[in-house]
């Protein structure tokens, strides 16, 4: 962590400007845009896989002897030795009582990009006082709760909407400036404007003038008050797995290998290095369901 003064980017418009910073030499800057699509040619050119899109999964069923599980989808079936259900929010769809425990709800974002401020390179991306209350890591901090009661009393509607101040720039120079949260059972088709509004106002305080949106957008993940991930067995053979929190993208290098090193495999066939990997895009769920053979 470095000291109040070291940060503080002459590229900063006005004050506050940043008072502090961590140096993570590891964290990576993905744009989702592009990365998504990538991965999927990625895996497509893999020895054994298959990425199969417009394909809804109806039901995941392990034979009776245990040695197969069937993914039924709307092009037909895929059957594989090991299933894991990676569905984001969607857990419900196919898996309701193990939403049921752990009472997942979908959390509801809004989004904005907004146009550059300044024509500087502000650099990392910047968190504020509200990311601190969003994120565990921070919120278990005892400097948390002083800038919670400061928020509390200074600007109290940006806690009702679990605001989390926060922007990144794109290469071209535009911000992607969020979010705020809303959690439901079944998300609204209707955003509110007032939550963009806010995120605005927050924002225009940040650079002192009023900022060009160019794009908005809404997001929706896995959210469950209890913990921050699912990894569940309702089958040795099936593996449902979902990020029940905000923080997906961040720990998946870790999570995957881990879940898939959980899974007990069959004797590998002889010269075979790795399994086959099937994966089907879920038009209902929006996230990959991969069966493992």
């Amino acid at each position: 962590m470095s000291s109040s003064s070291e940060p503080a980017s002459s590229a900063w418009p006005t004050p506050p400007r940043p008072c502090a910073a961590a140096h993570l030499p590891l964290d990576l800057h993905v744009d989702p845009r592009e990365a998504i699509p990538a991965l999927a040619a990625w895996i497509a050119g893999q020895p054994g896989a298959d990425v199969r899109f417009g394909t809804h999964v109806t039901a995941i069923t392990p034979a009776a002897d245990g040695s197969s599980v069937t993914v039924s989808t709307n092009r037909g079936d895929v059957t594989g030795a090991r299933v894991v259900h990676a569905v984001g929010h969607d857990v419900d769809r196919l898996f309701p009582a193990l939403a049921k425990e752990i009472d997942l709800t979908r959390c509801r974002l809004q989004m904005l990009e907004v146009a550059p401020p300044v024509k500087e390179d502000l650099g990392p991306a910047f968190l504020t006082g509200l990311s601190m209350l969003r994120y565990g890591g921070l919120a278990a901090t005892p400097a948390a709760r002083d800038v919670k009661e400061r928020i509390q009393a200074s600007t109290p509607e940006l806690l009702e909407i679990a605001m989390n101040l926060m922007l990144t720039q794109r290469p071209e120079g535009s911000l992607v400036l969020g979010d705020t949260h809303v959690d439901e059972d079944s998300t609204s088709p209707f955003d509110d404007e007032r939550l963009a509004e806010l995120l605005l106002r927050e924002a225009k305080e940040l650079f002192g003038q009023d900022l060009e949106v160019r794009r908005r957008w809404r997001g929706v993940y896995a959210h469950s008050a209890s913990t921050d991930f699912l990894i569940a067995s309702p089958h040795p053979a099936v593996r449902v797995v979902s990020v029940t929190s905000g923080i997906g993208m961040t720990p998946s290098f870790g999570l995957a290998p881990d879940v898939l090193d959980g899974l007990s495999w069959p004797a590998a066939a002889a010269g075979s290095v790795q399994p086959d990997l099937k994966t089907t895009h879920d038009d209902a769920a929006h996230a990959p369901v991969a069966a493992l053979a």
